[in-house]
């Protein structure tokens, strides 16, 4: 069994059924015919589907490979670390706001498996900017600001 595909697949499988359920969790918004949490929903089910492909994939693999026998404990670690992150996201995003909880949770996991402290929180702060952006402007989904609400545009 590859347990760094099988520890993958899990990750991701947790982290589409937790955004299956936030996404469920957001308001609906007048006017419009589908809400704030159509296209995270679907994001969320495309990642349980590929999760537990990915998973069953690999526990029906019954070769061992040495990087996964090697890895094994360490790609636990790293995919609880994952949905520990999830869930300080879930539990923080509307009090600090979506920016301040997206860079604390995804800079620490590209620093973890990186060992790139300075380019994981350049990369996450760009790439949650452009998050914002999207969401905000293409879609039309408010993101929580939190903290940083006087800033808000």
């Amino acid at each position: 069994m590859n347990r760094l595909d099988a520890a993958s697949g899990l990750v991701a499988s947790a982290a589409g059924m937790l955004l299956v359920i936030s996404a469920a969790r957001l308001p609906d918004v007048a006017g419009q015919s589908f809400g704030p949490g159509f296209f995270p929903g679907l994001i969320g089910k495309g990642l349980v589907a590929a999760g537990l492909f990915l998973a069953v994939r690999a526990f029906m693999d019954q070769r061992a490979t040495p990087s996964a026998a090697s890895h094994g404990k360490s790609a636990w670690l790293g995919a609880a670390f994952i949905v520990a992150m999830l869930i300080v996201y879930v539990v923080l995003s509307d009090r600090l706001g979506f920016h301040l909880t997206a860079i604390g949770c995804v800079a620490p996991i590209m620093w973890l498996f990186t060992r790139k402290p300075v380019a994981s929180l350049v990369i996450t702060t760009i790439g949650t900017v452009c998050v914002h952006a999207a969401f905000y402007g293409l879609f039309r989904v408010p993101l929580p600001w939190g903290v940083l609400q006087p800033f808000a545009w």
